[in-house]
């Protein structure tokens, strides 16, 4: 993406590119201490990002299947189990 908007690799009808005003900002958030994990499902409701499950990854452990709940709160910039 070149910053200017939108793109696809789809269809040449699809190649136009979306005028916005979208500016990402990116900041470190609190220190959360969850392990990495990959295969997780999450939402947002209001401040909250909910993260469920997964496959935990621990260096120097065997994958193991997660079935916690996590909780970040962007507003307080805290994370809970």
């Amino acid at each position: 993406m070149d910053g200017q908007g939108g793109s696809s690799n789809g269809p040449d009808f699809a190649q136009e590119k979306i005028a916005n005003d979208l500016v990402v900002v990116w900041k470190r958030g609190a220190d959360i201490s969850f392990p990495v994990r990959e295969g997780q499902c999450a939402c947002s409701c209001g401040n909250k990002m909910y993260v469920f499950g997964g496959v935990v990854q621990v260096e120097g452990q065997e994958l193991l299947e997660s079935n916690e709940l996590l909780c970040f709160n962007g507003k307080l910039n805290t994370s809970e189990k």
